[in-house]
């Protein structure tokens, strides 16, 4: 669980809560004695079970591209996915110091993994073999991880339905599988239409989101 730094009644107070990949990519990180470290660029994943690991998190704008440049040594910093200490407005604070950090250099990184950018570019087939959905975003809420996935497929029936609305779909890290470079979803097209109709309501227009499990 991430914590974050909210106001209610004058009060500063730490609250639970869930966080997208995107979302978190919009804060700058700070080590615990508040040094900027930089910003979300990947989550390291465990190959096997693609529990997150570590976010790697790269330097500003300037930094990357002397990077790209060769001017600049290409290394990310790499914190762990429980060290996370507080979200505010702006920044995520977390509990080490940027010296004790681990580092990937030139891309490599000093143990076995798979990233979230390269999940993100795999085909995504559903149980019946059909590809169109698109994994787009990973969502953290302590032991209960979702990657989230765009279903065009969804969205089309869904209209034929009377749904107006776009779809954004779930599944739980544990349901998906990752085989011969594709993700191979839990289920079928139809059978997330037959569940939208039973825990959705129509809408005109704009966006619901499906808890697959």
């Amino acid at each position: 669980m991430l914590l974050f730094t909210i106001k209610r009644k004058g009060r500063i107070e730490l609250v639970l809560g869930k966080i997208r990949f995107s979302i978190l990519k919009r804060y700058t990180f700070l080590d615990s004695d508040e040094v900027e470290i930089g910003s979300l660029e990947d989550i390291a994943l465990d190959p096997d079970t693609l529990v997150p690991m570590y976010f790697v998190l790269g330097a500003g704008f300037f930094e990357e591209l002397m990077e790209e440049m060769g001017k600049r040594e290409d290394i990310d910093e790499l914190v762990p996915i429980n060290d996370l200490l507080k979200l505010d407005d702006e920044f995520v604070i977390i509990k080490s110091k940027l010296s004790d950090l681990e580092r990937t250099s030139h891309g490599k990184y000093p143990f076995k993994t798979i990233t979230l950018s390269e999940l993100f570019k795999m085909p995504v087939l559903d149980s019946n073999g059909q590809c169109n959905a698109v994994f787009f975003d990973f969502q953290l809420d302590g032991d209960n991880i979702h990657a989230i996935f765009n279903y065009p497929g969804v969205d089309n029936k869904m209209r034929s339905e009377g749904y107006g609305q776009r779809f954004t779909i779930g599944f739980t890290i544990q349901s998906i599988k990752v085989t011969d470079y594709q993700i191979i979803l839990p289920t079928s097209l139809d059978d997330i239409a037959s569940k939208i109709k039973n825990n959705i309501e129509p809408k005109m227009r704009g966006k619901s989101f499906l808890a697959w499990n």
